[in-house]
């Protein structure tokens, strides 16, 4: 394994050299000290700078929102200090820096008055967050009545929706400035946290791309690379479990600071349905969810599609496509906050598309060419521009904000009362979860990976953890000392609940006697059953004595034996053009413990001579006709475009045959048992969605834990399953069943149709081939960075073969 033609990845080799550039910090703005922290926000002075407070385009030299030119990270970070500088209404802090370093803002707008305030305000909603602090009815009223909204505004978490911190820029300039009635109530009647971009590490790379291609037949092409390092779109599923350090960030230094009662996420959507999207939602709404919150969010949205409509927009839709089942994307909704999502229409990034009426294509639950009573007036059709997204985003918060700012004390009591309800306990609620551990250990140490992971999840979240100090009882079972407790008596019990409970997602079809409707997003949200630990739910009327759990316990390091920073051992991650967020989890998984890998492309493959640069080689999960065909060269330019031909194939063959081992997950699997010609045979191929359909659950696992590739299993586990594949092997194969999928009922969280298709199926097989072998995943072992439960199986795979 010397004179590698292939680099070890880094930052740089996975993505073009753009993505790198930076601007390390921001300028502290006149007058002012930008903080380089949120745990304590603390009020400072208002500017006495007489200068006229600027418009975009003052700063920046150019129209923000002019066709076929968008902004980079420095010209929005240059335009917030300008206006923080210029006008006492706005002040600039740094929540914390993105996964490649660069600096993550949140601009505060308020009155100067409520600036003074804002140590006092930010005390009054830390006592309305936790009801317990309130001492009577009269103090609760006095602090709703001395309160202040608190309204977080969130853009850019997906680059390539470049709408969104364009219409940040503006929405600043107006809330700073503007006289207008509407956002004068709301610099008096509220404190607005604007966070211009949840991901600025995309927004570089993704102007890049488009100035590059610009004048081309692929202007305004979705770029070949992932817009942010790790997850790409996954990002915004990452608000339960927090693997990535923007959404840690929000949480730690935002959310759990501030505890807004309304979190706007400004998205943008297809360019063809709708023009605009607000709640209601759309079913099923996760059970944890307040319903106050729900009603609120659903009262909130048709008033702000009322505001627009009247406003002579056309296109806005309420009540399609968006649902309420998870956390994952959905922070708010379990910490009393009233999550507004907006969709707007995208062009092709920043160049204008021309729609006739009869080009616009349905979605779940809306027909964007037929009025309805959640779509009252279709969209016409036209020239739809940049303009016209940025209009629709700042209109929609314009009037979120100012609706809910006009209705203050409303919006205050039903955060505090969503808080009172959480601490009083739901009758669907235990009294308290247990997480045990092996045996009594007081201390933290020693704990396994789950536990700990569980655990820091659950204190970033703001879910107080405590520790038994003796052992105990509970319905005959005995607990020792330092098992883990949630008392379900708590202003975020809800959160606790979600991830701590399986899932019962409802069966939907398309129409009655019709097909399973294709959710949303996944199914299931079940931590315990991800993390490979338990978590049982108590009923007992006397809590046992516990101590509060004040720092994150200490699991074993992340070094796995044999593979973590071994010389003999180097992988190969396969890396379409098609930016495939399950190869970015893949390459976070590694990162993370130290799995000496390089990304191989298309171009690396078909170089061939691949044994001479790995010794194993990995095909994330990726749908087969991406594997197969790639991006077209009419999206994109040339040497992005295709998939694996024949000559990267029979390198593949080459590599296992000389040796290798080749490891497929997931939706790869299919295309490598074609490719290599493997004598197996996946049981779910041809199956209708009818027949057979996994939209993304928790299944039960019968491990062999003789094998090698099984050490450090157990015997009943649970996997990852989201799509997926169930093999058949003939007769006298030479194969090894590493794991099989459980008996019936399979499902232990979430929704699958036709679980009976996989009962008892080998669901991980290892085949030999040459001097390879080639290990064939039915499941997705490294989920989102989440299903640490299965992580041991695919580590055993990438080692040496034994």
């Amino acid at each position: 394994m010397t004179n590698r033609r292939i680099a070890l990845s880094t930052p740089s080799a996975i993505y073009p050299a753009y993505w790198m550039t930076e601007r390390v910090c921001i300028r502290p703005a006149a007058g002012k000290a930008v903080l380089l922290s949120l745990l304590l926000w603390t009020a400072y002075p208002a500017s006495a700078s007489a200068q006229q407070p600027p418009r975009p385009a003052d700063v920046l030299g150019f129209d923000p929102v002019a066709e076929t030119r968008l902004v980079g990270w420095t010209d929005v970070l240059t335009y917030f200090e300008a206006l923080a500088a210029a006008t006492p209404t706005v002040r600039l802090d740094t929540i914390g820096r993105s996964t490649l370093d660069r600096a993550m803002i949140v601009a505060t707008i308020t009155s100067e008055e409520n600036m003074g305030r804002l140590n006092e305000l930010r005390r009054i909603q830390a006592n309305l967050a936790d009801p317990r602090l309130i001492r009577s009815a009269e103090e609760r009223e006095e602090l709703i009545h001395r309160g202040r909204l608190v309204a977080l505004i969130t853009t850019g978490i997906h680059p390539t929706e470049v709408g969104g911190p364009l219409a940040a820029m503006r929405l600043a300039y107006r809330l700073a400035v503007s006289p207008a009635p509407a956002e004068s109530l709301i610099r008096d009647q509220a404190v607005v946290l604007l966070v211009p971009s949840l991901n600025p590490d995309g927004i570089d790379p993704v102007k890049a791309w488009y100035e590059e291609t610009l004048s081309t037949p692929w202007e305004g092409s979705d770029p070949p690379f992932l817009y942010h390092h790790y997850a790409g779109h996954d990002i915004n599923r990452d608000w339960y479990a927090f693997t990535q350090k923007e959404t840690r960030a929000v949480v730690e230094r935002v959310h759990q600071v501030w505890h807004p009662q309304l979190d706007h996420d400004i998205h943008q959507q297809e360019a063809t349905g709708a023009r605009f999207f607000v709640p209601p939602w759309r079913d099923p709404v996760e059970p944890n969810v307040d319903p106050l919150l729900t009603a609120a969010a659903t009262s909130l949205g048709t008033r702000v599609q009322w505001s627009m409509l009247d406003e002579g927009r056309t296109g806005v839709s309420v009540a399609a496509r968006y649902d309420a089942w998870s956390p994952s994307r959905a922070y708010a909704h379990y910490h009393a906050g009233v999550r507004i999502l907006s969709e707007t229409a995208s062009a092709r990034l920043a160049s204008p598309i021309e729609l006739n009426a009869h080009d616009l294509t349905p979605t779940p639950g809306l027909d964007p060419q037929v009025a309805s009573w959640n779509h009252p007036i279709p969209w016409p059709g036209g020239r739809w521009t940049l303009e016209d997204i940025v209009s629709y985003m700042e209109s929609g918060a314009i009037a979120t904000l100012g609706i809910a700012a006009s209705e203050r004390e409303t919006w205050l009591r039903n955060f505090e009362q969503v808080g009172s309800r959480a601490v009083a306990g739901w009758p669907s609620w235990p009294e308290a979860w247990a997480i045990p551990v092996m045996s009594d250990n007081l201390h933290g140490e020693n704990v396994s990976s789950g536990i700990a992971e569980l655990v820091r999840i659950l204190r970033i979240a703001g879910v107080e953890v405590r520790r038994t100090l003796e052992a105990f009882r509970s319905e005959d079972v005995t607990y020792p000392t330092g098992t883990y407790l949630v008392d379900m008596h708590q202003p975020y019990a809800a959160f606790a609940q979600a991830v701590l409970a399986p899932q019962e997602y409802p069966a939907r079809l398309e129409f009655p006697g019709g097909p399973p409707e294709v959710p949303y997003d996944v199914t299931a949200h079940n931590l315990p059953l991800l993390l490979g630990v338990d978590a049982v739910p108590l009923f007992f009327e006397q809590m046992p004595a516990a101590a509060p759990v004040t720092q994150n316990p200490t699991g074993p390091p992340r070094v796995i034996e044999g593979l973590s920073n071994e010389p003999a051992v180097m992988v190969g991650l396969y890396r379409p053009w098609t930016s495939s967020v399950d190869e970015g989890w893949t390459r976070w998984l590694f990162d993370n413990y130290s799995v000496a890998y390089g990304s191989l492309s298309n171009a690396d493959i078909g170089r061939g001579d691949l044994a001479r640069d790995f010794t194993t080689i990995v095909i994330p999960s990726i749908a087969e006709a991406d594997l197969r065909d790639g991006r077209s060269e009419a999206s994109v330019p040339p040497e992005y475009a295709g998939g694996l031909g024949e000559s990267h194939l029979e390198h593949l063959q080459q590599f296992v045959d000389s040796g290798g081992t080749l490891v497929a997950f997931g939706e790869s699997v299919g295309f490598v048992i074609e490719a290599l010609e493997l004598p197996v045979e996946d049981v779910l191929v041809g199956l209708t969605r009818s027949q057979f359909f996994a939209p993304g659950a928790l299944v039960g696992l019968r491990v062999d834990t003789a094998a090698s590739l099984a050490a450090g299993m157990p015997f009943d586990a649970t996997a990852w399953l989201e799509g997926g594949s169930a093999f058949r092997v003939p007769a006298g194969t030479p194969m090894k069943v590493i794991a099989r999928y459980g008996s019936r009922p399979v499902t232990r969280s979430g929704w699958i149709v036709g679980e009976s298709w996989i009962a008892g199926r080998p669901a991980m097989v290892e085949l030999s081939r040459g001097r390879g072998r080639v290990i064939l995943f039915g499941f997705r072992p490294q989920y989102r960075g989440q299903s640490m439960a299965t992580y041991p199986l695919l580590f055993n795979a990438l080692k040496r073969s034994p």
